[in-house]
């Protein structure tokens, strides 16, 4: 008996083989999204750590930089004292001011770390204003202050008692006014008034002298001087009928 061979493909064998194809490439996709999704959610998480980072960093630096610029100020700010005193110059002698945070205890003062002197001070009194006189010539004021709290403060200050000038008026026993004029310190102007005839004269130094006729008749003559601190010495004269020779 002929049997009749079939050389044709297998339909169902190859739809199979389809399949699995098809399965394996979806699959493949699948998998290479989830590992980019990974990929990118990694990344994403990586910067926004680094950018709170960054951000910490920014902020505590601020923070530091805050914290320095108040520090600096703080540094640069004057420290206040609890204790004043503040001197000024009078007619005659000086003032001395006292104030202070605190009610003031006691306030003393000397010339030249003498004999101290102390200063009556009102009751719960945080300022006090002290006259003192002062003696011809240059000397040194000490002052101490002591509040309630038992803080002290002990300034000084040099002060030069200004002098008025001297001035005499004399002749050479001839027929000249003699006059000499003598300061501590300097001399400035020289005013000399003549029977109502005026000389002023720009002199320096510590003494002067100078010379002038005197006038046949009767004269009278008076002398201003004056020194470097404006104080002014004057004197007078008089001569009756003068003649020449």
């Amino acid at each position: 008996m002929n049997q009749i061979l079939y050389t044709g493909k297998n339909k169902n064998k190859s739809k199979t083989g389809s399949n699995v194809v098809f399965f394996s490439i979806v699959i493949i996709i699948f998998a290479i999204c989830i590992i980019a999704l990974g990929i990118f959610l990694f990344t994403r998480t990586k910067q926004q750590n680094g950018n709170e980072v960054a951000n910490n960093s920014n902020q505590n630096t601020e923070n530091g930089q805050s914290q320095s610029n108040e520090k600096e100020k703080q540094s640069n700010e004057p420290e206040q004292e609890e204790i004043k005193v503040v001197f000024t110059s009078t007619d005659g002698g000086i003032k001395f001011a006292v104030t202070s945070e605190k009610y003031i205890e006691s306030v003393e003062y000397n010339w030249d770390k003498g004999e101290n002197v102390n200063v009556e001070v009102p009751q719960d009194s945080t300022e006090l204003e002290q006259n003192v006189e002062i003696s011809k010539g240059t000397h040194t004021i000490y002052v101490t202050v002591t509040d309630i709290e038992g803080n002290t403060k002990s300034t000084s200050q040099k002060v030069k008692a200004a002098i008025e000038p001297e001035v005499t008026i004399g002749t050479d026993g001839v027929s000249k006014f003699v006059i000499n004029a003598k300061d501590e310190e300097n001399l400035n102007k020289l005013t000399i008034i003549l029977n109502d005839e005026t000389t002023e004269l720009d002199i320096s130094g510590t003494e002067y002298e100078y010379s002038i006729d005197i006038p046949e008749g009767d004269s009278h003559i008076k002398v201003i001087v004056e020194n470097s601190s404006s104080l002014t010495a004057q004197k007078e004269a008089q001569i009756r009928g003068f003649v020449k020779r």
